[in-house]
């Protein structure tokens, strides 16, 4: 099928491969414009070329083509919305964590979307990547709200390691001076989680690398810094010789 087709070109990292996703696209758009009723592209469809926009980077289209569906259908899902979440992150562009966070935000105001874990980390992603300034605490607001609407009873929001170590990169990547406070006190609450019985807190290796990258940036301005980040350094090899063989 087209989506197939689509969905192989996502996943060959050809350079060409967005481009190529959607002229199918525009092209089963047109045949079914002109009488072809057996060609009509749905939502499947529609993820499979966002999904090959995103891995491009190419969130300015992504978000265009979102727009399309919200306005013409067929009626966007829960992927469709995170993978253009992603798309905003994958882009690096120096506004992509304010873009995703009003995307996020919009999706949240619509009682027919379930929001979920996914979409929340591809916009804390998003914070961490795009250098925007208060991108640490913006990243860090995100996951306190899903924590508390964890707490309300929504399972599937309960931060996880992918979310803590998001958060400490945006935090990493701010040049706040306290910056690297924060990212040592994300990385010791994960820890108490972890020794609670929560193992999808448990730090892994890029957990502890960002703790430490965090410290090391601010060794000229902080003073401290490098002996916080030596002791960052000998807490991974604790947790690794405790059986955190992700460590």
């Amino acid at each position: 099928t087209c989506s197939s087709v689509i969905n192989a070109w996502a996943q060959s990292g050809h350079r060409l491969a967005a481009d190529r996703a959607e002229h199918i696209l525009h092209t089963m758009l047109s045949l079914h414009a002109a009488g072809d009723r057996q060609i009509r592209p749905d939502i499947v469809t529609y993820n499979c070329v966002l999904n090959c926009l995103a891995k491009a980077g190419a969130a300015d289209r992504a978000q265009a083509l979102l727009d399309q569906l919200l306005r013409d259908g067929p009626k966007p899902c829960e992927r469709t919305y995170a993978t253009v979440l992603h798309g905003w992150a994958r882009s690096r562009r120096p506004d992509c964590g304010s873009r995703a966070q009003a995307l996020l935000d919009a999706v949240a105001s619509r009682p027919e979307v379930q929001i979920n874990r996914r979409m929340y980390n591809a916009a804390i992603d998003a914070w961490a990547r795009g250098g925007e300034t208060g991108a640490g605490a913006a990243a860090e607001r995100l996951l306190r709200r899903m924590a508390a609407l964890h707490e309300e009873g929504r399972g599937d929001l309960r931060p996880d390691r992918v979310t803590y170590t998001s958060v400490m990169n945006a935090w990493a990547n701010d040049p706040d001076h306290a910056s690297p406070r924060r990212v040592q006190d994300l990385l010791d609450e994960m820890l108490a989680r972890d020794a609670a019985g929560d193992r999808t807190c448990r730090p892994n290796a890029r957990t502890f690398t960002t703790v430490i990258a965090a410290w090391n940036r601010k060794c000229r301005v902080l003073p401290g810094a490098a002996g916080a980040a030596l002791a960052a350094l000998r807490a991974q090899e604790a947790a690794f010789l405790a059986g955190n063989a992700d460590a």
